[in-house]
Parts: C-alpha cells; structure tokens; sequence
C-alpha cells in the first residue's frame, strides 16, 4: 500500500478576517480614540498656557487711579513738613525759591538770610499734587529782623496778576499784611502787637476772597480782597531794609472744601 508524504510543518488555521460590519464599528472607535488624544494634548496645552499667563508679571498702570490725586490732596489731608524748604523737607514736597535768598538746614530749622523781599515757595506735597483753592497753612517763625517773616498766601509767580498776601511778624512784636506786587510790598490790613523778640506760630486760613489769620492761636485778623484769588502756591517770606534773617519749622497745609 502506498504511503502519502507528510508535511512535517505544524497545522495553521486560516486566518480570521473580521467581518464588513466589524470594520464599520472599529472605525468609529478609531476615530473617538484620536479625538479623546487630540482634545487631551488641547487641554493640557491650554493649562500650561493659562499657568503660564498667571505665572507671568504683567505692567501694572498706577496712573489711573491718581486722577483724583493728581491735582490736590485730600480733602482735610494735613501735610506737614518739620523742617521745611528745598533740600530739608524729607517729606518730598515741591519748594522753590523765587527771589534771592540764602537757605540752610540747621537745628531742625530752615534758616533763611535775605536782603529785601525773600520767598520761598511751596508749590504742593509732591511732584504730581498742587495747592488746594481753599486752604489753611500754618508755620513756626523767629523772625530777627523788624520787618519780619512769616508766611504768603494767594502766591503766583505771574507778574501780570501779582505775587499776593505776606503776613509778617516783626522781632519787634509788630505784625501786618502787605500786598505784595513785586515791588515793595503795600500795608493792605493795618496790624498788631504780639510779644517781642520771640518765636510764633502763625497760621492762616484762606476760603475764597476771604483770610482769616491767627497768631499764637488767636484769631488777630481777617480781611477779604479777591485781588490774588489765582495765586497757586503758598510760601515762606521775609522782607527787610538791609540784611535780614528768620527761622521757620512746623510747616503745614491742609486743603480745605
């Protein structure tokens, strides 16, 4: 009988080949799968994104909430400057010194020497606020001179309206109120006598046309001209025949309603 030859390789079954619709249902799920991946990478991205915008130092603009600020302090605010004047007032207000004077800082004082009409102008508390139209503004002074120094109101550097009010306090005791000009300086409100020979605290207090002046803390004078109502600025003032001198400290300003 004859003998058939045999295969000495092991039996392999056909391979299974997944059925049309098996195919249509593997697709989709395909599809969901790259979807799932894509939207993952998506969102992965986006949070490194989003971490990295928080995470991010963005410029800041502090301007525009000192609108307000940018013109005048606050309202009844007190700025006080114990040793004031251009280069000794550590608050960083704005100072300058209008005509020739001669300014030190010495003992906790601002000593000025001066020959004629000096003043020394407070333009505001900072680079960026002004002075208030309504106002109250105080000051210690020694004066050495009997003319006196003490304090301007209503200031402005325009020659074509004037310079304004000087309220003055002589070493003699004798105060008064000169309108200043530019030139020498006119008696507008007759005056008074305090001690002599001493320091004083002058403070004046400026509304409208209207200034109420306080020596000592008493009231000792108020009158009303509209004449330098402009003025921009306040000061430290001194006036003399020959060489004159004063101390001042204690400065204040409070803008009022």
């Amino acid at each position: 009988m004859d003998q058939q030859p045999q295969n000495d390789l092991p039996f392999m079954p056909p391979p299974v080949r997944p059925s049309q619709n098996l195919r249509w249902i593997m697709l989709p799920v395909g599809v969901v799968i790259l979807v799932a991946v894509l939207l993952g990478v998506t969102v992965l991205s986006v949070g490194v994104l989003s971490r990295d915008v928080l995470n991010r130092t963005v410029p800041i603009d502090h301007t525009s909430h000192l609108t307000e600020t940018a013109t005048s302090m606050p309202i009844g605010a007190t700025y006080v400057a114990s040793v004031p004047g251009p280069g000794c007032d550590a608050q960083g207000g704005r100072w300058t010194v209008d005509r020739l004077a001669h300014s030190i800082c010495t003992g906790g004082k601002l000593h000025v020497t001066f020959q004629g009409m000096a003043i020394i102008s407070f333009l505001g508390p900072s680079s960026s606020a002004t002075i208030a139209h309504n106002y109250e503004v105080s000051v210690v002074v020694t004066p050495f001179d009997r003319l006196g120094a003490g304090l301007i109101v209503r200031e402005s550097s325009n020659s074509n309206i004037g310079f304004g009010y000087a309220i003055l306090i002589g070493n003699d005791g004798g105060w008064n109120v000169f309108n200043d000009d530019g030139g020498d300086p006119n008696y507008s409100l007759p005056g008074g006598n305090v001690t002599p020979e001493a320091t004083h605290h002058l403070d004046v207090t400026v509304r409208g046309a209207s200034e109420v002046i306080q020596i000592d803390g008493l009231q000792v004078g108020k009158f009303t001209n509209s004449e330098f109502i402009s003025g921009n600025s306040v000061g430290l003032v001194g006036f003399s025949e020959g060489p004159g001198a004063a101390d001042f400290q204690d400065f204040t300003y409070t803008p009022l309603s």
